[in-house]
């Protein structure tokens, strides 16, 4: 298999964020952290999901699965559930302090690969 430098750049920060991913998450599965890709992404651009909308998410996984792992990531204390401007009848989904703390991990991960 040919290596480019590119190629072995991008591995090594793969292989470190799963580490951080079993560091911080435990035996997270893909899904788990694709949904909290998305809702961190979500959060980014300013415009968070509410609930209903991460439950249409059907390029992370089933309605039944998104349900599932977004309850064990408001267990693990990644994301929270808030209602936003006194509206009580749509909740959104936003990172934690561990959420934010997890992706300045993977962020600090990515540069230090770029170093190397």
């Amino acid at each position: 298999m040919k290596k480019s430098k590119h190629g072995s750049a991008y591995l090594r920060f793969l292989a470190l964020c799963h580490a951080l991913d079993y560091q911080t998450m435990g035996k997270a599965s893909h899904s788990s952290v694709r949904l909290l890709e998305e809702i961190t992404l979500a959060e980014f651009k300013s415009a968070p999901y509410s609930v209903t909308q991460v439950m249409a998410l059907v390029q992370v996984a089933s309605p039944a699965t998104i349900h599932r792992k977004l309850q064990d990531l408001i267990t693990s204390g990644m994301v929270q559930v808030k209602f936003l401007d006194g509206n009580r009848r749509t909740k959104f989904i936003f990172l934690t302090d561990s959420g934010h703390k997890y992706f300045d991990k993977r962020g600090a991960l990515l540069a230090k690969t770029q170093l190397a």
